[in-house]
């Protein structure tokens, strides 16, 4: 007789037990626990993890039961769009989950986000010369300009007033004087040259089948599509803006090569396929125009042109030159304070607005430009326009020159400060 040792007795106990507790051959996974909203497991939310979850709402990646309850970030029992914008809002700081932990499988792996798109689509026969025609240029009807309207208000003692007018840079076309010129009968060739003026509109089959797209590679007609969703897809029928959008858009495509790593070079990107692939107008306006793009009159390669484009305009577009300095296409901007015809934005109130500023703010803001500026006691002396190109009327345009403290600066874009939408505004401070 002999006694067997303590721990291999416990040794063989346990091994026997698995043994006769499962089958040969039927893996056993424990279960584990993770933060709510941790779609890649990287024990923190990101925006990667806001991805994996929008991906999982549209059908892009596989919704197995543990990636529903990492992504479920709202616990309704579904994976939606809802998800995806709480789990980022999460991860920015602008929210917070109540749901703090869930339990997955030990063998849950987080998709990789291998997606088809990584892939570059088959392409056709490249085209040997793409070129085939120059449109010319359409009569333009005439535009008779005008004086804008000051809102009322009523200003509040020791504090700044800022009126501002527009929304983006205003070089180029506009989406709102777009739309609005389509609803009065315009064709997008007249959008386009009215706009662009000096440029000739180039007739080509398309340049290219594909364009990659901030890592992803996408179908041409496809991703113009989405691109003119996002950037004016608000306008539901008027396909003529759709058309000139699309141009617009295309022709940037091509300048890059059609191959786009940064997200603000050409256009946004829809992800709301309910609605873009619900327009008829937007997938006829696409369609009838594909392969056309923007040149410069007098460029006799063709080149496709700098159609850089915004929202609404403070009164009237300005040239290239007037916003950043130097050159640069386009050349010359024109009058657009149409950009606000209630018929064409509803929310028009939100690009004139009456804006009131603290004066620590308004410190801030200038010492943040410089912080050797010199500033006075008093508020009054800290900010004065020099210049404005009365764009919107007698006292709001585009500011030329302006003091800030005991500093000067000059050009449209170094005048702008306190975050306005559109470098068109005027100032001033309430004793």
């Amino acid at each position: 007789m002999f006694k067997k040792k303590p721990l291999l007795s416990l040794l063989l106990a346990v091994v026997l037990a698995a043994a006769f507790t499962f089958p040969a051959g039927v893996p056993v996974h424990a279960s584990r626990t993770a933060i709510l909203g941790d779609a890649n497991l990287s024990y923190g939310l990101d925006a990667a993890d806001a991805r994996l979850a929008l991906r999982a709402a549209v059908g892009l990646e596989e919704m197995t039961d543990d990636l529903r309850l990492l992504c479920d970030a709202d616990l309704d029992g579904t994976v939606t769009a809802a998800d995806a914008r709480l789990i980022l809002r999460v991860a920015v700081g602008l929210d917070t989950l109540n749901g703090g932990t869930v339990t997955i499988s030990d063998g849950y792996q987080p998709p990789t986000e291998a997606d088809v798109s990584t892939t570059r689509p088959p392409v056709t026969d490249p085209v040997t010369d793409p070129v085939t025609g120059v449109q010319p240029n359409p009569e333009i009807p005439p535009i008779v300009g005008g004086q804008g309207v000051t809102p009322s208000f009523t200003p509040v003692s020791g504090t700044f007033t800022v009126i501002t007018v527009g929304n983006g840079h205003g070089v180029g076309m506009t989406q709102h004087g777009a739309a609005y010129l389509a609803k009065q009968g315009w064709d997008y060739r007249q959008i386009l040259a009215y706009y662009y003026q000096g440029s000739v509109l180039v007739s080509a089959p398309l340049a290219s089948d594909v364009c990659y797209y901030l890592g992803n590679w996408y179908n041409v007609e496809d991703l113009l599509i989405r691109m003119v969703y996002a950037e004016i897809g608000g306008f539901w029928d008027t396909t003529e803006a759709f058309k000139a959008q699309c141009v617009a858009i295309y022709t940037l495509m091509m300048r890059y090569g059609f191959y786009i790593t940064d997200g603000n070079a050409v256009a946004g990107l829809s992800y709301r396929a309910s609605e873009y692939e619900n327009n008829p107008y937007l997938h006829e306006a696409v369609s009838a125009v594909l392969g056309q793009y923007i040149a410069e009159a007098g460029d006799y390669t063709y080149s496709p042109a700098l159609t850089v484009y915004s929202s609404m305009s403070g009164g009237c577009t300005i040239s290239a030159a007037e916003a950043w300095g130097g050159g640069g296409f386009p050349h010359t901007g024109v009058y657009s304070l149409f950009d606000g015809d209630p018929s064409v934005q509803v929310s028009w109130e939100q690009y004139v607005r009456v804006l009131t500023f603290t004066v620590e703010e308004v410190r801030q803001d200038i010492l943040e430009k410089d912080w050797s500026t010199v500033l006075s006691d008093n508020p009054a002396d800290w900010v004065q326009i020099l210049a404005h190109n009365a764009s919107y009327n007698n006292q709001i345009g585009y500011v030329q020159a302006i003091r800030l403290g005991n500093k000067v600066y000059e050009g449209i874009y170094r005048c702008n400060f306190l975050g306005l939408r559109c470098p068109c505004y005027t100032i001033f401070y309430t004793p």
